[in-house]
């Protein structure tokens, strides 16, 4: 089986994390994979210029996609032309996996309508199989994201202002920036002052975000990390604070389960999929219950049970799981 896959590797994510690694799945010389980075400007990540290198990437997968089984766009709906769909073939199946979404594109229907030409769609969690199902009668088949277990040297980071992390303090780790609910954020960090024990360490927030909260005596604000620097960090707090809006798959949390790091989590849909149940996770379902989670917090144990959980998410799994989809396209 001859596979094409089509992507990038997001600089956002970690060393270990990104979903870029499925295509890792085949490494014999009948695969191939095209990333964004090897076309004309494609690395100006972050800017509005990326349109440029994602269109050469798109044209240049669809004129090879015809020498393959399978084309497997793993974030295409980032990379590809937002208005041509992927003609079908009896002889060739395309693929691709939805990891945002769909309801804040610019046109929703137009982008679903897109979505019904591939032969495969793949989602990153059961609600969202679920919704594209009984909104939209639209079929896909949930393969979770897969992780690495990090290996890193211990290096401890120092914040903007030089302060060294404090072993002896409640440390909580807040890390991204898609789908944070910053409002929430930044009402328990105003609430904790009250207990001189914690401390807030926050990792690739916006810089607006972190202008808002940066001089307050319990927040530790980082410039940008390198691998090891980052999981030295992640897995010495205590706990890994997740206020999330939206969720299907997040590196983040993923991360923090293979680090044995209890997660503070929002009860809301696509995080069953992915985290441990209670205790071993800590889940709020209002303002009120997040508060009483901060009046009990202590300092924490790893005893690795998250990391036992969190082995079902790795690579050499979910390959497993794609096999059984290819094979059935």
């Amino acid at each position: 089986m001859k596979i094409l896959y089509s992507g990038y590797k997001d600089p956002g994510h970690s060393k270990f994390g990104g979903y870029d690694k499925i295509a890792q799945y085949d490494k014999s010389a009948n695969s191939k994979n095209l990333v964004v980075e090897d076309y004309w400007l494609g690395d100006h990540f972050g800017s509005h210029i990326m349109r440029i290198p994602f269109t050469l990437l798109d044209l240049h997968t669809r004129w090879l996609r015809w020498k393959y089984d399978i084309t497997h766009l793993y974030y295409g709906e980032i990379t590809m032309l937002g208005c041509l769909p992927y003609l079908k073939s009896k002889k060739h199946k395309t693929v691709i996996t939805l990891h945002l979404d769909i309801e804040k594109r610019r046109l929703p229907k137009l982008f679903v309508w897109i979505l019904r030409h591939f032969d495969g769609i793949i989602v990153l969690s059961s609600q969202q199989q679920a919704y594209l199902r009984d909104k939209y009668n639209l079929n896909s088949s949930f393969i979770p994201h897969g992780f690495i277990k990090p290996l890193y040297d211990e290096k401890m980071p120092i914040d903007v202002n030089g302060t060294k992390f404090e072993k002896e303090f409640i440390n909580i780790v807040v890390i991204g920036q898609n789908y944070r609910d910053f409002v929430t954020l930044k009402k328990i960090i105003d609430y904790s002052r009250k207990y001189s024990n914690i401390v807030y360490h926050l990792v690739g927030i916006p810089r607006s975000e972190k202008d808002k909260l940066y001089g307050q005596e319990n927040v530790r604000i980082y410039p940008r990390l390198n691998n090891d620097e980052f999981y030295t960090i992640l897995s010495n707090c205590d706990y890994n604070f997740l206020p999330l809006t939206f969720a299907t798959a997040n590196n983040t949390l993923l991360e923090a389960q293979f680090l044995d790091v209890t997660s503070i989590l929002p009860r809301i849909a696509g995080i069953e999929d992915y985290a441990a149940p209670e205790p071993y996770n800590l889940y709020y379902d209002s303002f009120e219950s997040l508060k009483r989670i901060v009046d009990k917090l202590k300092k924490n144990n790893p005893d690795g049970c998250l990391s036992d959980f969190a082995e079902q998410f790795s690579w050499e799994n979910i390959y497993d799981k794609l096999t059984t989809f290819y094979t059935s396209l």
